[in-house]
């Protein structure tokens, strides 16, 4: 029986209807204590009067709100009034992937984003312990800022046993039983070990969202048929997913490749790895597409290179930089020492707000995790900094303290979606600034920003490290980042150089 508009469920008023499905009814709903809107999950009477189901419908709540992640949607609350079991979730003003999917393809640039921001959430529910299950666009949210949010762990650390029935009437179900165990899910997105009802773990997502990731760029699914049955023959064959096509990039292909292998020892082992290379994909797309505008900027369309010029400007360019680097070198080389020791102090939560703590925290732990895998490098452990936080801070106190040479200490801020970060690394020995940087990224790209402030914290201790070091420290593809370490300045005075020499020798030239 349908709820009508103003019911009232405890301290929430019924609006309108989202919608419905095997395991109850969405409704969009307005909390009146604290006036704000909601989305309420009701779990139907004939559901809630098995156990089994009720059980179920429980550990859904259970663990989406055991779960804090920008890309996860909330679960605020499970409750019951008159007799009416539900479920409490943060409200997305926005659509489903899969209404965007029947416009179309998406573009390659959206579909990476999409599949990034969904890995994120992935690996925050990995490491907690759960699975999803039932990753398929229907459950994807993206929000009108361009945010997704992965709904519905209602599969969630689910264990069925072999004899129950599952409910026919769920569109996200199949009960095929190629073997004991029962088998959950939406068909087209299960993986290999999910369709045999095997044990599962974090693999089998990554194998759904590969599929999610094909259908985006493709609008086709990559093993498709005519029924349930015919779907999980083509999952289940030894037949590997067809190439994106549609101009995908062949790191782009590589990715979903891997995302979509039928043995899931060959797959992505964890999100967190697959999650370092979609990033990385971003980025090298980001940088290819600045060059590309670059150099249309810089290019005339009725322009005539001048070859012999433009050979002759190179070579002096290229003398002039190795003269100004080689200088840089020596001055730098005999000025820094490396630092040896560090302590990381957890970083001070602006915001006082507990929902951001884990931030505050986790960020310089990882960042511990990262520095200790370098050599020569005494990085001081978790336990031996932790018991700083909340206190005054004196970095020359706390460095004479603990024995290190340099301290870093950071401030974090939450600005709506963003995640505000300042950081200072402190020379125990006078208390001045070594080196200071802020970043102000998305709450969904925090992995990347953990990675990036472990490199620039590496790189400011003058450490000098090898490609393997690095690749610890970062797990991603190199990139030469051309001419850095040459100041603007410095830069300028090359080109007037270059112009001064390339004029005299063309007035010696004319004049011989």
């Amino acid at each position: 029986m349908r709820l009508a508009a103003g019911t009232i469920l405890g301290h929430y008023k019924i609006i309108s209807l989202l919608g419905a499905g095997g395991m109850g009814e969405v409704y969009f709903a307005l909390d009146t204590k604290l006036d704000r809107k909601v989305a309420l999950k009701v779990l139907p009477a004939e559901v809630a009067s098995h156990r089994d189901r009720l059980d179920r419908f429980t550990r859904e709540a259970k663990a989406a709100a055991a779960l804090n992640h920008p890309n996860i949607a909330h679960v605020y609350e499970i409750n019951e009034s008159h007799g009416i079991n539900f479920t409490v979730m943060e409200f997305i003003d926005g659509e489903t992937l899969r209404a965007q999917i029947l416009q179309g393809p998406l573009g390659l640039q959206a579909a990476i984003d999409i599949t990034s921001q969904s890995a994120s959430a992935l690996v925050a529910a990995h490491e907690a312990g759960i699975i999803h299950r039932d990753i398929k666009p229907e459950n994807v949210m993206i929000r009108r800022d361009g945010i997704i949010k992965l709904l519905d762990f209602g599969l969630a650390k689910l264990i069925i046993d072999k004899d129950a029935q599952v409910d026919t009437s769920a569109p996200t179900m199949l009960n095929v039983k190629t073997k004991p165990g029962a088998i959950m899910g939406t068909t087209s997105y299960m993986s290999p070990e999910q369709a045999r009802g095997l044990d599962l773990d974090g693999r089998t997502d990554i194998f759904s969202l590969g599929v999610v990731l094909h259908e985006m760029v493709t609008g086709r699914l990559p093993f498709a048929g005519t029924n349930s049955y015919e779907i999980v023959s083509s999952i289940l064959s030894d037949k590997e997913a067809p190439p994106l096509g549609n101009g995908a990039p062949e790191e782009l292909e590589r990715i979903a490749s891997k995302m979509l292998r039928k043995a899931r020892d060959s797959r992505y082992q964890t999100t967190k790895d697959l999650l370092l290379d979609l990033q990385d994909l971003k980025e090298g797309l980001r940088s290819d597409l600045k060059l590309k505008h670059s150099r249309r900027s810089v290019t005339s369309p009725y322009a005539r290179p001048d070859t012999k010029r433009l050979a002759t400007l190179l070579l002096l360019l290229a003398i002039a930089i190795g003269i100004v680097a080689a200088g840089l070198y020596i001055q730098r080389t005999k000025s820094q020492v490396a630092i040896q020791s560090i302590a990381v102090l957890p970083f001070v939560n602006e915001n006082k707000d507990p929902n951001t703590e884990y931030l505050s925290d986790g960020i310089p732990e990882s960042i511990i995790n990262s520095l200790s895998q370098l050599p020569n490098l005494k990085v001081m452990s978790r336990n031996s900094v932790f018991h700083y936080k909340g206190q005054p801070l004196n970095a020359q106190a706390v460095a004479k303290d603990l024995q290190v040479e340099a301290v870093l200490t950071g401030r974090l801020t939450q600005q709506g979606d963003n995640i505000v970060i300042g950081v200072e690394l402190i020379d125990g020995s006078d208390n001045s600034q070594i080196w200071g940087g802020r970043y102000n990224r998305p709450l969904a790209d925090v992995f990347s920003i953990q990675q990036e402030l472990a490199k620039d914290i590496s790189s400011n201790l003058r450490l000098r490290l090898s490609r393997n070091q690095q690749q610890q420290l970062r797990k991603s593809s190199i990139r030469i980042r051309q001419f850095r370490f040459l100041h603007a300045t410095q830069m300028v005075r090359c080109v007037i150089f270059i112009v001064v020499i390339h004029d005299w020798l063309t007035t010696l030239k004319s004049e011989g």
